[in-house]
């Protein structure tokens, strides 16, 4: 029986560190707080501004799988910022990213005025989704991509 017992609390707990594993924390961001975070001068930021109900923004989220798989261990890091509305914002959001076993960081953007948060991040964007900005920082350039994007072209635009 003692023995019984043992195998099922190991079970338990192996259970909950898996879930505990792949369960992130999703930290509100302003634009002013993603500004900052893609500000290291030694790395490079691969910013993708998605929702999960953006149909297209889903559809491309397999490609920045495979970038923070290509760039693991690299001066390169993959943000991902959610654009999901503040109803959904932790619940909906975490579920979905639990679901979709989402390795990168998620961060959810917590300005809801275009108007603001915009040209906070960069004039030239649009504010449209799927968008994505790449910030590379050690020579000091920005690329934006406003329209559904690959891992391959974002390696070619980073000389990969």
């Amino acid at each position: 029986m003692g023995a019984t017992i043992k195998k099922i609390f190991m079970l338990f707990a192996a259970g909950l560190l898996t879930g505990y594993a792949y369960c992130q924390n999703i930290a509100a961001y302003s634009a002013e707080d993603l500004v900052q975070r893609v500000s290291d001068k030694d790395t490079t930021y691969i910013v993708n501004f998605w929702a999960t109900w953006c149909i297209p923004c889903v559809g491309e989220l397999p490609e920045f799988a495979k970038l923070h798989d290509h760039y693991r261990g690299k001066p390169v890091k993959i943000i991902m910022v959610s654009c999901n509305l503040e109803t959904e914002y932790p619940g909906k959001l975490q579920a979905y990213v639990r679901e979709k076993d989402m390795k990168q960081e998620v961060v959810w953007l917590s300005d809801t005025d275009i108007d603001h948060f915009r040209p906070v991040i960069d004039e030239r964007w649009s504010g449209q989704i799927p968008s994505t900005i790449i910030f590379d920082n050690r020579r000091q350039q920005r690329y934006i991509i406003e329209e559904v994007t690959t891992a391959g072209a974002i390696e070619e635009i980073l000389g990969e």
